[in-house]
């Protein structure tokens, strides 16, 4: 299989569930691309022949642009590579893995770092865009192939906050 991982939380590299992961893939053949930050910390290193690293501008783009950056970025990877799966990690993740596969006709996972709701910004204006970001995560985790959690019982509660069935998970 050829896997495009979407990785768009600087601390990605601290993140123990998804590192082996990557390093589970490509032991068992599967190569691996990983689209992260270029402003990661720790710094994201997987020394591993079928492991390859790509970045997005995060650092040098306006706060806010950085999905953007994202999609951008992992669209090109996409239409010049083949991949038979996408793997969105966080919210984030998931939405652009969602849009990107769209157009090619291949399955997206969701890998599931964090619960959101929508209504965690300290604004008015900040919870909006936070619901809004929230409609689109749910849509996105709905259509996905399935969803990996880190627990049973965050699986749980992300199944009932965005909808979807625990044997999804």
């Amino acid at each position: 299989l050829g896997i495009l991982m979407l990785c768009p939380l600087q601390y990605v590299a601290s993140i123990a569930f998804v590192m082996e992961s990557i390093v589970a893939f490509a032991e068992r053949g599967h190569l691996v691309d990983v689209l992260v930050s270029d402003d990661t910390d720790p710094a994201f290193q997987c020394d591993h022949p079928h492991v390859r690293t790509f970045t997005f501008g995060d650092a040098s783009v306006r706060r806010g642009m950085q999905y953007r950056e994202l999609v951008k970025t992992g669209r090109l990877l996409a239409e010049n590579k083949q991949y038979d799966l996408t793997i969105g990690l966080s919210q984030m993740g998931l939405i652009a893995g969602a849009s990107i596969t769209k157009r090619l006709g291949i399955p997206c996972v969701f890998y599931n770092d964090e619960i959101c709701f929508g209504n965690e910004r300290h604004t008015l204006l900040g919870n909006a865009f936070g619901y809004t970001v929230k409609f689109f995560e749910r849509r996105a985790n709905r259509k996905a192939l399935f969803t990996v959690t880190q627990d049973a019982e965050r699986g749980r509660f992300v199944s009932e906050v965005n909808g979807i069935s625990t044997e999804s998970l």
